[in-house]
């Protein structure tokens, strides 16, 4: 909405019958910011409204001439359509964006020239929804759409389950897994791990709430209580961060998962970072509530009064809370003496080996929604924020996993990474090219669809969209970097060799409780010598109805 109000203000401010040029253009957009409260704007796309090189919509033309932008700013769906560009002739793509309160999304969109598709239609390519899903909700989707979530993701990105998996991958894989921090997930796990440990120093522990985000319920204490473990993850607290400035700051970091089979995943190759906007002191009883020097969460930050907006320094630096991975890589590299492929290298094998660890029950979670075995895996997708910080000894630290990361654009510089995300994300989808020669999905469609006749057809044609998939994905990648599968021989092996480990831990467990647990034919065998199974089966045939009325099995008819 806020995008369209200024388009609508530029084209109603333009000279009557005159094609302004760029200059013109630059000049009156430097204008219209000047008397509104937004801090961005974008030339070209200005230019081309301008120019009228961009498709109106007949039905919103009057709006335009008659200086109403009430009416385009209330609806997106229709700003969409008017922003959408004569790409080309092929068959339209459309997005529904009806559970989705992010206009870059829709700018996105309609800078690849998609048009929105209204949620009762069930005409949507892709649907974006900013909550989680389940498998009954993806049942439901039209036939061949993408969605923006994975079902079972919630697994690692809930703080209380997410904590326990890696708490279990940490004690299984303690080389690999390094970068997790101690975790507590209840009272007595605490009390028996940290006996020692209490008696020697006074260690700090940060509280977070199970669903929390924005940094809501989060405290810092010394001393756990057992009420302190309820719907609620106790970690270690990382007392020694790496400072800039003498401000505590971590990483937010953008991962794409484009598949679960075989697992695929991209890393964005820029980011920023948040700093907090009081310098850091060690904690003690003083300070432990001052969430503006140990919290670094932007909603936090922004409330204060010292908060700095990015800005670019004559020297070509940045100042601010917030700064880009370009500027964080320089530093390191000239303060710290720490290489940029080196510390790019190590996030990414933090971001590979966190999703390594719920990737069977991503596999499986699909495999219940498609159950369709020529299924290649990429009908969900999903834009992963992970929260890493750096200690004093250049140690990387994962924090949390979000899996709906916001997409709030709240100054020219997140305009500027967060809609570069989300366009290159639809981008390697390959939807409007892919489309035609994708395999036919395993639900219910809503319309016929000509599928291979043999299970073998059906496997050769998911090989070749496969192939042709990886090879579009190769083509559009400008700033996302696949990280997995790896292209380097030795990552691969090492976590080739990591994941067979997990699978095979993973089989151990599951012999081992079968062995502990009597199988059903012994506990159904048991209840029978007891004379229970007959009172818990229900009578589902003829004859055991006409039984529990006290009539016999079978009723012969009598003979004339």
């Amino acid at each position: 909405a806020t995008v369209s109000v200024l388009y609508c203000r530029a084209y109603n401010m333009r000279p009557v019958n005159q094609k302004p040029d760029k200059k013109a253009c630059e000049d009156l957009c430097a204008k219209i910011v000047q008397k509104s409260k937004y801090q961005y704007v974008h030339i070209d796309e200005f230019y081309a409204v301008l120019t009228g090189r961009l498709k109106e919509d007949p039905r919103k033309k009057q709006n335009f001439a008659r200086g109403s932008c009430k009416i385009l700013a209330a609806s997106p769906p229709a700003t969409t359509a008017i922003l959408r560009g004569n790409r080309s002739k092929r068959k339209p793509v459309y997005i529904d964006t009806s559970n989705c309160r992010y206009n870059v999304v829709r700018l996105a969109a309609a800078r690849l020239g998609w048009e929105e598709a209204a949620p009762e239609t069930g005409a949507a390519n892709i649907v974006w929804i900013d909550t989680s899903v389940s498998v009954d909700r993806i049942n439901r989707l039209p036939q061949n759409c993408h969605i923006n979530h994975f079902p079972g993701m919630t697994l690692l990105c809930r703080k209380v389950d997410g904590g326990r998996l890696l708490n279990k991958m940490k004690r299984l894989h303690p080389k690999a897994y390094h970068f997790v921090p101690a975790t507590y997930l209840s009272y007595d796990d605490y009390i028996q791990r940290t006996s020692k440990a209490r008696q020697k120093d006074q260690s700090w522990y940060i509280v977070k709430p199970d669903s929390g985000c924005s940094g809501k319920g989060i405290y810092l204490t010394q001393n756990p209580k057992r009420e302190s473990f309820e719907n609620t993850v106790v970690q270690s607290y990382v007392a020694n961060p790496l400072l800039i400035d003498g401000y505590k700051w971590d990483m937010r970091i953008y991962a794409l998962v484009l598949s679960v089979n075989p697992l695929k995943i991209y890393l964005y190759k820029d980011g920023f970072i948040r700093m907090c906007t009081e310098k850091y002191h060690v904690p003690d009883a003083n300070n432990a509530e001052n969430t503006f020097v140990h919290l670094t969460n932007y909603a936090i930050h922004k409330k204060s009064k010292k908060y700095v907006t990015n800005v670019e320094t004559s020297d070509g630096g940045e100042q601010g809370c917030k700064r880009s991975f370009s500027w964080l890589l320089d530093y390191l590299e000239t303060k710290k003496g720490l290489k940029a492929d080196v510390f790019w290298g190590s996030i990414s094998d933090i971001v590979v080996k966190t999703l390594l660890s719920v990737e069977d029950h991503l596999r499986y979670c699909y495999k219940t929604a498609f159950p369709d075995s020529s299924d290649v895996g990429a009908s969900c997708f999903e834009i992963l924020g992970f929260d890493v910080l750096v200690d004093a000894n250049l140690q990387p630290w994962i924090l949390e996993v979000n899996h709906a990361p916001s997409l709030s654009c709240n100054s020219s510089f997140d305009f500027a990474i967060k809609s570069s995300v989300v366009e290159e994300s639809l981008m390697l989808l390959g939807v409007g090219d892919l489309s035609a020669s994708s395999p036919p999905s395993s639900r219910m469609p809503s319309r016929p669809v000509a599928t291979p006749r043999t299970k073998a057809m059906r496997q050769e044609n998911a090989r070749l969209f496969a192939l042709k998939k990886d090879a579009h994905e190769t083509e559009c990648c400008k700033r996302f970097n696949r990280i997995y599968p790896p292209q380097c021989e030795r990552k691969a092996a090492a976590y080739s060799q990591l994941v067979a480990s997990i699978k095979d831990r993973s089989a151990l467990n599951q012999s081992t409780a079968s062995m502990a647990s009597p199988s059903s034919s012994v506990t159904l065998s048991i209840l029978r010598r007891c004379g229970g199974y007959s009172s818990l089966r229900r009578p589902t045939t003829a004859a055991d109805i006409r039984r529990s009325k006290g009539l016999p099995a079978t009723s012969k008819a009598p003979r004339l």
